[in-house]
């Protein structure tokens, strides 16, 4: 009776018989996104339920999340005995139990919109931005043969036609889809996502040798799995990049991927000047589960070595600037975001992550070696929902943290935490083990938004933060060491060894005074005044050069890709 006395017995009565009104919504999703809303009285069927809980958290996640309260996290275990005499009136039939999907949350509050404009006003302007011309309509399969184990795809047409293929029932599952270069979307909406529904989704492995994906535009306020990959099974996806894609739904979305479930793995993926939005639409259940490159992570489900950098997600509710949540055993390490906002009417919402539900023993997910690095986090609302935090929004049990830190804006909301809004203790199985939050970017603010003492996660000043003994606190006893710091990399912050920020942008278009190019070994500034300050970086960012010129002037170096800044000017030149 873990479940019961621990669990259940720390919810709030009311959050509880709201979820009544909503059972439909409470327990578990049809394939397709549609919800099943059966209130049906049926004691047997729930001792059932309960006596497979285990095996059914494999195949559920639930739709309406309880809010924990400070309050209510001192409930007594008799309190939750009562709760489950309640749960006896009502319960689901086995047939309500499919894949999962992602969470959505009924907002029970009016937002308030003075801080900025709801996801429903940003979801209609950016759809109707974007193009009428559909890519499905250019789709080409000719290059699939059904014997096939691997094929390059180089044009957008023929992802239009992946996307048909795996709609139609071939899944790929055993099959390798490389990108053989990078491709350019802008030209039409990607109307037709690859992996549609739990019926239909992409089971490959996809390989995107590093090559780009830009400009893809997707609108659609029905479709349950909104991103360049949709629904996913035991899917792997690799060594892609995503720049200035424009996601917009009603459920569930990410730029590269929706959903990544049951085994799945996202590796060396990396998302640039994104947006997302999930808005309510008319739908009941609309407007959460918005991540930024991967929207959600179930079962058993890992990403490794992946970022987000000047993205933008807006939701309603539960959504994160990195992914809106994990469920059932998933990992994310070696990750982070930086330089993005998330902004939500109501809460649930962090700047890593939203939120993690994860209900029975057994089911934890880990987060380790992450970190979110001048993030914004944003609610419109005030309300008991209204909850958010600069690394994660709420976490209500079987939740590790490890080696993660954050730097991020809170703004809004009731109790913001400037790491986490909401948390369980222990008791819950929440673990929180060398985690650090700047204090000095949210002042007077509290690391744990509801209270809880957790001496793990503890409070910084930037400068102290940006040292050498920083990644050592954040490496402990790991081996080999993930982080390093460098006072010309990262702008001073510690990073990733596997997995450094890359410069992917120009802050400044060259002024026509300055000229700044390349040759053999050697760059060239000309036309700077005297003690115009330049600086090189090198694409992990780090400072190879430093220094305030007199006159025209060359710098020598090895070959490779530089960003140079010169005063107010900055290029990016190759060195043959």
């Amino acid at each position: 009776m873990w479940f019961v006395n621990n669990f259940i017995g720390q919810w709030r009565i009311f959050s509880l018989l709201t979820s009544f009104r909503r059972l439909g919504g409470f327990f578990s999703t049809l394939a397709g996104g549609k919800i099943i809303r059966k209130h049906i009285f049926l004691l047997p069927k729930l001792f059932a339920f309960f006596a497979n809980a285990k095996d059914r958290s494999k195949n559920l996640i639930l739709k309406s999340p309880i809010i924990i309260t400070n309050t209510s996290m001192k409930r007594s275990r008799l309190l939750g005995r009562i709760v489950v005499l309640s749960l006896c009136v009502a319960t689901i039939p086995a047939s309500a139990v499919s894949q999962p999907q992602m969470t959505p949350l009924q907002s029970t509050h009016t937002s308030d919109r003075s801080f900025g404009r709801g996801a429903q006003q940003i979801a209609d302007e950016w759809s109707a931005a974007m193009p009428q011309t559909t890519w499905s309509s250019h789709a080409d399969v000719s290059w699939y043969t059904a014997d096939g184990t691997e094929f390059t795809l180089t044009t957008a047409e023929q992802f239009a036609g992946l996307a048909k293929l795996v709609n139609s029932g071939k899944s790929m599952k055993g099959v390798t889809i490389k990108l053989g270069n990078d491709v350019d979307f802008s030209a039409n909406r990607f109307d037709e996502v690859i992996g549609k529904d739990n019926d239909n989704p992409f089971s490959g492995t996809f390989d995107g040798g590093n090559h780009t994906i830009t400009g893809v535009m997707i609108s659609d306020p029905v479709l349950g799995f909104i991103g360049f990959f949709g629904q996913t099974n035991e899917a792997i996806i690799r060594n892609t990049i995503i720049r200035n894609a424009t996601v917009v739904g009603s459920a569930p979305a990410g730029a590269l991927v929706c959903n990544i479930y049951n085994k799945g793995l996202v590796s060396n993926c990396h998302a640039y000047d994104c947006r997302i939005v999930s808005a309510p639409y008319e739908t009941s259940f609309g407007g959460s589960g918005a991540g930024s490159l991967v929207g959600g992570l179930l079962d058993e489900s890992k990403i490794e070595n992946c970022s987000a950098t000047r993205v933008e997600v807006y939701s309603q509710s539960q959504s994160g600037a990195f992914i809106s949540q994990a469920y059932n055993l998933c990992e994310v390490k070696n990750c982070f975001v930086t330089d993005s906002k998330i902004i939500a009417d109501v809460g649930l919402i962090g700047g890593f992550v939203g939120i993690n539900f994860a209900f029975f023993p057994g089911t934890e997910s880990t987060f380790s070696n992450c970190y979110a690095l001048n993030v914004e986090v944003v609610s419109l609302d005030s309300g008991d929902q209204a909850v958010l935090g600069g690394f994660v929004g709420q976490v209500s049990a079987n939740f590790i943290a490890k080696h993660c830190y954050v730097s991020a804006k809170v703004t809004g909301g009731k109790n913001p935490g400037a790491f986490v809004g909401m948390t369980a203790d222990e008791s819950m199985n929440c673990k929180y083990d060398g985690c650090f939050y700047n204090n000095e970017q949210n002042p007077g603010m509290v690391g744990i938004g509801n209270g809880v003492e957790i001496p793990a996660i503890a409070g910084m000043p930037e400068a102290a933060m940006k040292t050498a003994d920083m990644a050592a606190k954040l490496n402990a006893d790991q081996n080999p060491a993930p982080w390093l710091q460098a006072n010309d990399a990262n702008n001073g912050w510690p990073y990733l060894k596997d997995n450094k920020p890359v410069i992917t942008s120009l802050a400044a278009p060259i002024s026509h005074e300055i000229r700044i190019w390349a040759t053999a070994g050697r760059i060239f500034i000309a036309g700077a005044p005297a003690g115009t300050s330049v600086q090189v970086y090198d694409m992990q960012g780090h400072r190879i050069y430093n220094a305030a010129v007199l006159a025209d002037h060359d710098i020598a170096v090895a070959s490779g890709v530089y960003v140079v800044r010169a005063g107010d000017s900055t290029a990016k030149v190759i060195v043959p």
